[in-house]
């Protein structure tokens, strides 16, 4: 297969939905590659010195949908890009302009997709002194599972014509969500940001032994939010070895492909609230705010941040996120007459 590098690169400088899926280092050395070849006397040393770093960046990528490491990073890319259309649909609410353009910009990308390390290579090779310096970027032990995200990979590079999958795509983000809560179910807050939790504790429902009584009314709990039903704030309470922690932890694995997610935080990290509910608000899924071993001392003030979430004091909280804490004590702080009074009478 032969490549034409102005069309290509011409067609991907136009990309508009779809424009973060390139904004990367191997998105920009991928395109630099491509103008370096269309030059009418192509420049062999800048070549290699693109080729080389592209190499490297899509071997490192830790994320192996496809074979190919140039077809699986792109698919990743297409599956984690936050834009308009992806957005849209995990809210249920895409505009036609923005679907029209968003299935023009997949035809593109699936041109782009057709690029693979052979007919990369067989260009480049092409060129004196390069033959033979870089092994095909391919994983042919690569192993594909069976999640979501892998079965909408394999379909993606079956299609001649991704446009025709913008439904598909959009029924992937409506129930799997986009961005980066697309690809992993569980997040912490550090360090004033959301940083994902690659490997969370595989932990089932099933797996569980004993209190199933204590149970059945949190997993009633959680499937009301994500019905987006009136559902509660939760604590859990008892002695330790119980299974409180395992039991939330249970949950999100049992409910992931139903839109749960998971946030943990620390009493530390209540200051954040304001700044991490608003990274949550009007998502297209449900969130847990979990906090593990929550209790505090009566000189410590960090409830307050928390009590106005709970009673939404400040700012009504969102309908898609609920806190789920777990505690070896029922009263997690002593109450003094002073803050109960604070305020006034009612």
């Amino acid at each position: 297969m032969s490549i034409y590098p102005n069309r290509l690169l011409l067609r991907a400088r136009g990309l508009a939905v779809f424009r973060g899926v390139l904004d990367s280092n191997a998105g920009r050395d991928f395109l630099t590659l491509l103008g370096l070849l269309a030059a009418e006397r192509p420049d062999p040393v800048a070549i290699a010195d693109v080729i080389g770093r592209l190499w490297e960046e899509l071997t490192v990528e830790g994320e192996s949908l496809l074979s190919d490491a140039w077809q699986s990073y792109l698919v990743g890319r297409v599956l984690d890009d936050e834009n308009a259309f992806s957005l849209g649909a995990e809210r249920g609410e895409t505009s036609l302009a923005v679907v029209e353009q968003a299935r023009r910009d997949l035809r593109t990308l699936r041109e782009l997709f057709a690029v693979d390390a052979e007919v990369l290579l067989e260009a480049v090779e092409s060129l004196p002194g390069l033959a033979g310096v870089w092994a095909p970027w391919r994983d042919s032990g690569s192993k594909v599972g069976d999640a979501p995200r892998s079965k909408l990979a394999k379909r993606l590079a079956a299609a001649s014509d991704w446009s025709s999958l913008a439904g598909t795509l959009a029924d992937h983000y409506s129930l799997h969500g986009a961005g980066f809560f697309g690809r992993y179910r569980a997040f912490r807050w550090e360090d004033g940001r959301l940083r994902a939790v690659p490997r969370p504790d595989p932990v089932h429902l099933s797996e569980l032994i004993g209190y199933e009584r204590e149970r059945e009314p949190l997993i009633k709990n959680t499937e009301r939010l994500l019905a987006r039903l009136p559902s509660h704030h939760a604590l859990l309470y008892g002695l330790p070895g119980t299974g409180k922690s395992s039991t939330v932890k249970a949950i999100i694995n049992e409910y992931t492909d139903r839109g749960l997610r998971l946030v943990e935080l620390s009493k530390e990290d209540f200051k954040d609230l304001p700044r991490v509910l608003e990274a949550l608000r009007g998502r297209g899924l449900c969130f847990l705010l979990f906090v593990d071993d929550l209790s505090f001392e009566e000189d410590e003030i960090e409830y307050k941040s928390l009590k106005a979430l709970l009673e939404g004091s400040v700012e009504e909280p969102p309908a898609n996120v609920r806190v789920y804490a777990t505690s070896n004590r029922r009263n997690l702080i002593r109450e003094r007459f002073s803050e109960r009074d604070e305020g006034g009478a009612d």
